[in-house]
C-alpha cells in the first residue's frame, strides 16, 4: 500500500540439490526515508518442507522471522542494499526448534534502464564467514 507503506511478502525457496526448502509470509513496514537511507522492517513466520524417499513431503518444523531491508541511495542508477534477516526454529523436531540463524544478504545493484538491473549478490549467515558465502549476479527484466 502506496499510501501507508504497508505490505506483505510471500517467499518461497526450494534447494534442488537437498530437497528441502521452506514458505514463510511477513509483515513489512516502509519507514520515512532518512537522507539516502530507507528502511523496511518485517516479521513474519515460515514452514520448513523436506522431501525423502520414504516419506514423501514433511514438515520438519516452523519458524519466525524478524529482519529488514534497507538501501542506500549512491545515485540514480547505484544503490546497495543490506538485509539482515533473524530466523528461529518454533516448533518441530529437537534439531529444528533449537535452531536460529542471523542470515545476511549484500546487494549492489545497477540500473540499466526502468525495465532491467544487474545485481551482484552476497549471502553468508552466522555460521558461515563472508568469504565463504554465496556470491552471484543477477539480470532483473520487469515485464
Amino acid at each position: 500500500d502506496l499510501t501507508t507503506g504497508r505490505g506483505s511478502q510471500l517467499d518461497l525457496n526450494w534447494d534442488t540439490n537437498d530437497q528441502a526448502g521452506s514458505v514463510s509470509y511477513s509483515l513489512i513496514q516502509a519507514l520515512p526515508q532518512v537522507g539516502n537511507f530507507q528502511f523496511y522492517p518485517l516479521a513474519g513466520f515460515g514452514v520448513a518442507l523436506a522431501e525423502d524417499s520414504t516419506n514423501g513431503y514433511t514438515i520438519p518444523g516452523t519458524f519466525g522471522v524478524i529482519g529488514m531491508y534497507s538501501k542506500y541511495t549512491l545515485t540514480d542508477k547505484i544503490w546497495l542494499n543490506y538485509n539482515p534477516m533473524y530466523m528461529a526454529g518454533i516448533g518441530g523436531n529437537a534439531n529444528f526448534k533449537n535452531e536460529s540463524r542471523l542470515l545476511h544478504e549484500l546487494a549492489i545493484p545497477y540500473q540499466l534502464n526502468p525495465r532491467q538491473n544487474v545485481r551482484l549478490f552476497a549471502n553468508w549467515d552466522s555460521e558461515t564467514d563472508f568469504k565463504d558465502g554465496d556470491f552471484k549476479i543477477e539480470f532483473n527484466h520487469q515485464f
